[in-house]
């Protein structure tokens, strides 16, 4: 018998074991992830993870959405920025969990590729020629 839950993780744009939440009220800031036996979420207070059944029906069935969170590297991974002063409009550091990598991050400023570093640096560039022309 043939395992589908990696097909069906693609289906919402994810990779096993990707975090993500869910749009119900109650548990939208709740952890989640599609492993190969199905849906699981992060117990916050007992540290683990459990198989979450009805997550699965109510992500399968529409009743709830899945809500993908921003790319996070993992230690020793490089990432791009923007950087509107400089001529490339980017730049890059390797993450290390520093103050300085969860104050990008938080801010959305955490790419995973130097086009979408620059494309922010474009917008905050296009932003400010609005402010003085005002």
């Amino acid at each position: 018998m043939t395992n589908h839950m990696e097909e069906v993780a693609k289906m919402f744009g994810l990779e096993l074991e990707e975090h993500f939440h869910i749009t119900k009220k109650s548990y939208e800031n709740t952890v989640y992830k599609f492993t190969k036996d199905g849906v699981a979420f992060y117990d916050n207070k007992l540290r683990t993870w459990y198989e979450s059944v009805g997550a699965l029906a109510g992500i399968l069935t529409g009743e709830t959405e899945v809500v993908k969170l921003p790319w996070k590297p993992q230690e020793g991974d490089r990432y791009y920025f923007p950087c509107p002063a400089s001529i490339e409009k980017w730049d890059y550091s390797t993450w290390s969990e520093r103050d300085v990598d969860y104050y990008r991050l938080n801010h959305g400023f955490v790419c995973k590729t130097m086009e979408r570093a620059v494309a922010i640096s474009q917008e905050m560039l296009k932003d400010i020629r609005v402010i003085e022309e005002e």
